[in-house]
């Protein structure tokens, strides 16, 4: 029985209040290491001061919260393995 793969997969997701009063997120992809509150809360604001997006329930109008998740997954079933 071979082993299978481990993977690893690390997101961050910006949540920004609306001016709906309700909540949007924006997800990345392999953030860069390192990475500390103040400079995304920085990115965040720029976001916010350039109105850069609009969603169905307003705009973007203040910083709700920021996570980095990372998941490991290790696979169990190969369905090719006889």
């Amino acid at each position: 029985m071979n082993r299978l793969p481990i993977s690893t997969n690390r997101i961050i997701k910006l949540s920004f209040r609306t001016s709906g009063g309700k909540a949007a997120g924006i997800t990345l992809s392999n953030p860069k290491q390192g990475l500390t509150k103040e400079v995304v809360q920085d990115v965040m604001n720029t976001i916010l001061a350039k109105n850069a997006f609009i969603t169905a329930s307003g705009e973007l109008v203040g910083i709700k919260d920021i996570k980095i998740t990372d998941t490991v997954t290790e696979d169990l079933y190969d369905p090719l393995e006889p």
